[in-house]
């Protein structure tokens, strides 16, 4: 079972830094889409600690780099409970910023979207 794990591990956590490495690189290119969650959790993190970043790019990159950690721990067997514990918050905030099928109108864009939204559920049972 162990060449399985491993395989698994690994093809689990390469989305996770390919996608952390271009949020890191080009965090301009997701931020109007996260504005729809940066908007509203910006403000509760600013109570929490004004010390703490709110700009939308900025949690963007944020986000890029724990993913990115989390995919090379992941694919690499190290502190794997750990990793996909954060993988997984990291994907709620994607899940719903990237995918809202319930705000599209077009019904071709929303059942891509509803695919991508129910993707990322499986992939976070997989986590």
């Amino acid at each position: 079972m162990r060449p399985v794990r491993a395989a698994a591990r690994a093809l689990l956590g390469a989305i996770f830094v390919v996608n952390g490495a271009r949020s890191v690189a080009n965090p301009q290119s997701y931020v109007p889409k996260a504005k729809r969650v940066t908007d509203r959790v910006g403000p509760l993190l600013e109570r929490a600690d004004p010390r703490l970043p709110t700009e939308a790019r900025t949690l963007v990159q944020l986000n890029g780099v724990a993913q990115l950690a989390g995919g090379l721990l992941l694919a690499s067997g190290h502190f794997t409970r750990p990793a996909a514990a954060v993988l997984a918050g990291t994907l709620i905030p994607t899940t719903v910023a990237g995918h809202p099928f319930w705000s599209v109108e077009d019904p071709a864009e929303r059942r891509g979207h509803e695919v991508h939204f129910m993707k990322n559920l499986a992939v976070l049972g997989g986590l």
